[in-house]
């Protein structure tokens, strides 16, 4: 079942986030491939929040403390925030189907801005040994909102399909 909650942060807290992670100060990480895979060139940034154990971004963790407050979370895996940019890609085209991690989990997703870029949730779940995967839904980010769903779930990014970029904060918990 995938969940989605709107409006997650006040106004003031949503321009807040926003005009940091457009901002010189948050040091994102450059990645080729934003998503696991076969090594397909999907390059976006990233940086972490919080991840195994280590609190990594102070001021980013202060700024998401109502998103994280709106999750029932026991124990924070990893918070990180991605950049995405566009770069071409077609409308029937994903990053590669993924789990974030091989164990029971919890993945939520934060949408800080409204994007074309979809996020894609399949039938399949970790361990499949699937050639193909069926799309459940195919979700549109927008601004403010969160998403849940089994962390087992295979899923999928996108890069914008216009000029304009995406930022998804991924929180996985148990």
């Amino acid at each position: 079942m995938i969940k989605v909650e709107k409006d997650i942060l006040s106004e003031y807290d949503l321009k807040l986030l926003q005009g940091n992670l457009t901002s010189n100060l948050i040091p994102w990480t450059f990645n080729h491939n934003v998503a696991y895979g076969d090594g397909k060139m999907n390059y976006g940034f990233s940086v972490n929040v919080y991840e195994d154990g280590v609190l990594e971004n102070a001021s980013l963790s202060l700024l998401l403390k109502n998103v994280y407050a709106s999750l029932e979370i026991n124990e924070l895996i990893r918070c990180r925030v991605g950049f995405i940019f566009y770069s071409g890609q077609k409308d029937n085209e994903y990053h590669d189907p993924h789990v974030d991690f091989k164990f029971d989990h919890k993945t939520s997703l934060y949408y800080a801005n409204t994007s074309d870029a979809p996020t894609v949730i399949y039938n399949e779940r970790y361990p499949t040994t699937a050639e193909k995967y069926t799309i459940q839904e195919t979700i549109l980010p927008t601004e403010n909102t969160l998403i849940t769903f089994d962390g087992l779930q295979y899923h999928s990014s996108s890069s914008p399909r216009k000029p304009g970029y995406r930022f998804v904060v991924t929180f996985n918990y148990r």
